[in-house]
């Protein structure tokens, strides 16, 4: 922070002066009486320990001192007596601290006791001097007289010389300061009935240009301090050095002298040394010899840690799944490392979670800026305004009541809703593992936490139909469903995960199914329940086959109806810290598949000893290690020749410029650019994008829902399966639409 200082009589205060404005800011006060003050630094760099010093502070008993100011607060220590009366002005030059006395011209002040020593017999100066300070691009002393005249000054011999009339009659309160920053003196000096103001000073000519008014009556000194400050802990008395490789040995050892320095460490190939110092503090240190061209590198040896970002949700700290510092009596670290997550990645509104269950409080403060709301809808109008059958959905659907209200009446769903997707960082209760997820309600379980297997299906078919990411299921039992098996596949046919409870009958799926967490469906995700322990929880089901990861759902803190919140177990309640983080994977890269969001969550887990032999995995979910595994998406370009590129099964970017290429995007949601000349690409699972652009392509859409372009060329595109849209562009196409519910158009 680089500011100038002022003393101001009227107050006895100090102020911080804008040098654009001239705007005074207080810093606070002097504790002293003070009159016709000056201001110096040894430096125009000081650490916000370091002082200034002031001249004409009255003590206490009334004698005109050389006093310290605190940069922090203003606050005055005084040294000691300066046995001369007004000494209006005070500068440094080369280590020298010189005093501008009105009865006895130019002296050196002694900064450790105050005194003030006359340099010659007889005043020199043809008009006392109200301000000054040193140019330290050319180390030219100057001041200001009480003629308002800019002189240069010449300590060996106290001529003053005059260098020319600021144009401005100041009322002999004045302050001079150089800026190195812009290598310009200023003036600031009572010159106006509207008081101080602040004056930019020609150095060639003296002449002065206003700047502004500072508001302040009595201002009568001035300095410019660049306050040299280290933000974060670092270690007290280190400093990591690295000097200029042509920097003569005995000037290193004159560093380490001045410094009181010695080596206490030292890279083997960087030349980066650890520096012990006694005597001043670390900033002082950098303050005094930061500038200095000897040092490549001189800075603090700061404390680091791991990044976390720690939402201010006041009961975050209860919620031992996502963060264990062994609040609850439990290990640290048996969480799915949520602070670490969230430096990556807090969640997207773009993202929807199907919370099929009980319903959702859509009015707890903690979730209503997080629930999806149905965009085709008016809600309460009794109408089916965007025709898809079903009437006021718009949080979801109730369809245990067939009716658009899907409001929790039992607590559970709202309860797992929380776990998912609670807001986080709003300052209120608790956050979900992501903080910003929209939750679509959808309720077919009744007040008494029951409902049919046919409601379900219809739940399923509804979050596919209306387009979920993926959807969340702490349910399950009644057996086989071929019917449920079928939306279950259908909703992974459109891209949508279904992870759900593994059962809390503290039996073996493998050989006991429990439904629907138990359908060996690729997109269906099956989850333990574990304690703040890392132990498999009494109550859980599990299977070496069936049952994929845990996740925390003992005695978890979340969002209940009401507004309120409540502590519930069970694999329900591990369930939705998986949701959660597929919906921070989904945020963090939108493309993802299915297959892909559930790849990454169980090639990521802690392995725990607990589940080894009795899960898929072995592990528990976390968070941050899936994140990390996603990485950025892969792209691939060709070059103007004939390339093969071949995508991996993620969303890849490939784009084929010139040439004759051969493309195949694999699976994942992929844009594919084949650029000029006549290509051949397939795009694979996933919903991709594809341009032919120019050329005679051949374009093959593969699984999902494409859109395919053709563009110039005579082309042929075969969508294949999902419901593709397909533009042959310009000239005459084959066009094939393939399985699915296609929109065809062969343009012109």
């Amino acid at each position: 922070m680089a500011v100038f200082y002022a003393t101001d009589s009227a107050t006895d205060s100090v102020y911080q002066i804008d040098s654009q404005t001239g705007t005074a800011t207080l810093v606070g006060p002097l504790g002293f009486t003070s009159d016709f003050s000056g201001l110096s630094s040894d430096s125009s760099e000081l650490s916000d320990e370091e002082p200034l010093f002031a001249s004409n502070i009255f003590d206490p008993l009334n004698s005109e001192s050389l006093a310290t100011l605190e940069l922090k607060t203003g606050a005055a220590t005084v040294i000691g007596p300066q046995f001369a009366s007004d000494i209006h002005a005070i500068a440094h030059q080369d280590g020298i601290l010189y005093g501008f006395s009105v009865t006895q011209g130019l002296g050196t002040i002694d900064p450790a006791t105050g005194a003030f020593t006359p340099s010659f017999d007889v005043p020199t100066f043809p008009v006392s001097m109200e301000g000054a300070d040193v140019d330290e691009s050319t180390n030219t002393l100057f001041a200001l007289g009480e003629d308002n005249a800019l002189y240069t000054i010449d300590v060996s011999t106290g001529e003053a010389s005059l260098v020319g009339s600021t144009g401005v009659e100041f009322n002999s309160r004045v302050g001079l300061a150089y800026n190195p920053e812009d290598e310009q003196l200023y003036a600031l000096g009572d010159d106006s009935e509207a008081g101080d103001n602040l004056y930019q000073i020609d150095k060639a000519t003296g002449a002065a240009t206003l700047i502004g008014n500072t508001g302040l009556v009595e201002a009568d000194s001035l300095e410019f301090v660049e306050v040299v400050t280290i933000t974060g802990d670092h270690a007290p008395n280190q400093l990591i050095v690295k000097l200029q490789p042509d920097a003569p040995s005995t000037e290193i050892e004159s560093l380490k002298d001045s410094l009181n320095a010695s080596v206490i460490g030292t890279t083997q190939t960087l030349g980066i040394q650890l520096w012990e110092i006694d005597g001043l503090s670390v900033e002082e240190a950098i303050a005094t010899h930061g500038d200095d061209p000897r040092f490549e590198i001189l800075e603090a040896n700061f404390l680091v840690s791991t990044t976390q970002t720690f939402p201010n949700d006041p009961r975050f700290g209860e919620l031992y799944g996502l963060n264990n510092t062994g609040q609850t009596g439990g290990t640290p670290d048996a969480d799915i490392d949520s602070p670490e997550a969230w430096d990556i990645q807090t969640g997207s509104s773009d993202v929807v979670i199907g919370v099929i269950d009980t319903g959702v409080d859509y009015n707890h403060p903690d979730l209503n800026d997080n629930m999806w709301t149905n965009p085709g809808e008016i809600p309460d109008n009794g109408i089916d305004d965007d025709g898809n059958g079903f009437v006021d959905d718009f949080f979801g659907y109730d369809f245990f009541n067939n009716d658009g209200d899907p409001f929790d009446d039992n607590s559970h769903g709202t309860h797992v809703s929380g776990t998912i997707a609670a807001e986080g960082n709003n300052g209120i209760g608790v956050t979900g593992a992501s903080w910003d997820g929209q939750i679509m309600a959808l309720k077919f379980l009744g007040a008494g936490g029951s409902g049919f297997t046919f409601d379900a299906i219809r739940a399923v078919e509804y979050a596919t139909m209306m387009g979920a990411n993926l959807t969340s299921n702490s349910w399950g039992g009644g057996g086989f469903s071929a019917g449920l098996r079928d939306a279950i596949a259908a909703a992974g046919e459109a891209e949508q995960l279904f992870i759900a409870a593994a059962g809390n009958n503290s039996s073996d799926n493998d050989s006991n199914p429990f439904y629907p967490a138990t359908y060996d469906l690729d997109n269906v995700i099956s989850v333990a329940a574990t304690d703040d322990d890392d132990q498999l929880a009494g109550f859980s089901n599990f299977g070496a086959n069936s049952v994929d990861l845990g996740a925390a759902g003992v005695d978890v803190l979340s969002t209940i109806p009401g507004g309120g919140y409540g502590f519930k177990s069970g694999t329900s309640m591990a369930t939705p810290h998986v949701s959660g983080v597929a919906s921070l994977l989904l945020s963090q890269d939108p493309g993802l598949s299915a297959q892909e969001v559930k790849d990454l969550i169980l090639a990521s887990v802690d392995p725990i000893p607990a589940l080894e032999g009795i899960t898929v995995t072995g592990g528990r979910l976390n968070a941050f290690n899936a994140l990390s595994e996603l990485g950025p998406p892969v792209e691939l370009i060709g070059t103007e020749g004939d390339d093969v590129l071949t995508g991996t099964n993620r969303g890849d970017l490939i784009s084929g410029l010139g040439g004759d290429d051969i493309i195949q995007g694999l699976a994942g949601s992929d844009e594919i650019s084949g650029g000029a000349d006549n290509d051949l690409i397939s795009a694979g699972d996933g919903n991709d994008t594809v341009e032919g652009n120019d050329g005679q392509d051949d374009i093959l859409g593969g699984d999902g829902d494409d859109l395919l372009n053709g563009h110039s060329g005579e082309d042929r595109i075969l969508g294949e399966s999902g419901d593709d849209t397909i533009s042959g562009g310009r000239s005459s196409d084959i066009v094939d639409g393939g399985e699915g519910s296609d929109s065809v158009s062969g343009d012109r």
